[in-house]
Order: C-alpha cells, then sequence, then structure tokens
C-alpha cells in the first residue's frame, strides 16, 4: 500500500505456551536488502504492547534517547513465574518500568522532546469498549498514528484491517478509539470514564 516496503521479521508461533513475541517491523520508502535485521539504537517507533517486555533491556537495545518515541501499555501483564508465586514475585512497580523506558527512549532530561512517550491502559479501554482486551493492541495502534510516528495514512492501516478480514468492525473502531486517545483524551475520558 501506498508504494511502501514493509519487512517483518515474523516470530507467529514462537510464543508458545504464552511466551512474549517480538517483531521487528520496517516501513521504508525504498527496497531494503533481503537480509533485514534491526541494529541496536536503529527504532523510531516502540510500541510496548506488554509493559514487562517493553522495559527488557533485551528489547530496549534497540531504542536511542532522541530518536525512538515510546508507546507502551500500562496493563499489568504477569508473567508466568509472577502467576505460580504472587506473593514472592509481584508485579514490578509500573512507574520504574516507565522510567527504564523513558531513560532508552525520547523521553529522558535531556531530551527536547520531553513528553513523547506515550503511556495508555489499553487492556482496560478495550474491556470498557469491547468487552474483550484483544483489540488493546489496535488501540495502542491508533495512539501511534495519531502521534504521526507511522508513516502511513489512517485510510491504508484501515484498508489492511478490512483485508485481514477478522473482528473488521471492531478492530476499525479499536484503531479509532487509540487515535482519539490521543487527540483528545478529555473525550474518551467523558466517554469511557475513569479507570479505578
Amino acid at each position: 500500500m501506498e508504494g511502501k516496503y514493509v519487512y517483518l521479521s515474523n516470530n507467529t508461533g514462537l510464543a508458545q505456551k504464552g511466551g512474549p513475541v517480538e517483531a521487528p517491523i520496517v516501513i521504508s520508502a525504498a527496497e531494503q536488502p533481503v537480509f533485514n535485521r534491526l541494529f541496536p539504537g536503529e527504532v523510531d517507533l516502540y510500541l510496548g504492547f506488554d509493559l514487562l517486555r517493553a522495559a527488557e533491556p533485551d528489547n530496549l537495545k534497540y531504542a536511542a534517547p532522541q530518536r525512538t518515541r515510546a508507546f507502551v501499555s500500562t496493563a499489568e501483564i504477569a508473567n508466568a513465574e509472577m502467576n505460580r508465586n504472587p506473593r514472592t514475585q509481584p508485579f514490578p512497580d509500573a512507574a520504574q518500568l516507565g522510567t527504564l523506558i523513558d531513560r532508552c527512549t525520547s523521553k529522558d532530561d535531556s531530551a527536547e522532546l520531553a513528553e513523547d512517550n506515550i503511556y495508555l491502559d489499553t487492556y482496560w479501554l478495550a474491556e470498557r469498549l469491547f468487552s474483550d482486551t484483544i483489540f488493546a493492541n489496535m488501540l495502542l495502534l491508533g495512539a501511534a498514528y495519531q502521534a504521526g510516528v507511522l508513516p502511513l495514512q489512517a485510510a491504508s492501516i484501515e484498508q489492511a484491517i478490512v483485508l485481514n478480514g477478522q473482528a473488521v468492525e471492531n478492530n476499525v473502531q479499536a484503531f479509532r478509539w487509540g487515535r482519539l486517545a490521543v487527540a483528545d483524551p478529555a473525550r474518551v475520558e467523558r466517554a469511557l470514564g475513569t479507570q479505578q
């Protein structure tokens, strides 16, 4: 779409038994070499659909202050160890995880783009809007689009949703609500209330 090249390291199936998946995506106006790999410090957009995984150094090494903008879901999704031993393995402090992300991205003390990272509880939003957290990721994608960091037009993204054919109406609405969460957060709050 739009004459752009999209390169995806498709890790489908690697999230066995609820494990994480990292999927680098490159969108380019020019053709890239067949061997497509991200190197540390090269990421412009860092989408963290899982706060815990987003704060891991192995993932953050691809970000760079003054370059990378982070859009992260703040939902506290426990890993397997936390589920097995909730008293001895509590979820880490969300503010500290956010600080780790901010230090590696454009939201740090020296950055001119001091408030560029966006943190949304997309699971809460998805539950309120659709009674299903499956749409949380599309909400975060909409937020990133609205902030101007996706080099695509909204119509192209919505067309891709239609072509995918899965829960089209809800995915399009989730994308649009994610956009609204950035464009007019007060309107979203008026419509949905505030999280308890």
